[in-house]
């Protein structure tokens, strides 16, 4: 019982710290594998007495998870991408993630070079639920892929 409990407390913490983060970088396929995971083990210990339920729930969620975040990740990254090669000195566009439905909207500035790469400053605001977070940063092109920093 007490395994039992100090999972679900290192779950739990687990949790509550993955939401402090507010790094734009932060991959949503990690944060699927991390949420996906906590509540596999969660499910796993509520459907079973076993020992090995929460390992396996954990594992299972955690592959779950992984994959809906990649996906996001995948999508988020070729739409930021096209709005960053438009040839225009500004240039904006908006999308629906269709994994989560969180809308954006990108807008890009003129371009720049620095250290001989081709780099352009952005601002990407994020809705959901009616909530909204603004995140501003640089990209920069290196070996063909957009950089955001």
């Amino acid at each position: 019982m007490k395994i039992r409990q100090s999972i679900g407390v290192l779950l739990a913490c687990s949790v509550i710290l993955s939401g402090c983060s507010n790094d734009p970088n932060t991959s949503n396929e990690n944060t699927g594998r991390l949420i996906g995971g906590v509540g596999g083990a969660l499910v796993g210990n509520k459907v079973s007495d076993s020992d090995a339920a929460p390992v396996i729930g954990a594992v299972v969620g955690s592959y779950i998870g992984g994959e809906l975040g990649r996906n996001k990740d995948q999508q988020n990254d070729k739409q930021a991408a096209s709005t960053l090669n438009s040839k225009l000195a500004k240039a904006s566009a908006s999308w629906v993630n269709d994994v989560d439905q969180t809308q954006y909207t990108m807008t890009v500035s003129q371009p720049y070079q620095n250290s001989g790469k081709k780099c352009r400053p952005f601002t990407i605001k994020q809705s959901k639920g009616g909530a909204s977070t603004v995140k501003n940063g640089i990209a920069c092109l290196d070996n063909g892929v957009w950089d955001m920093a």
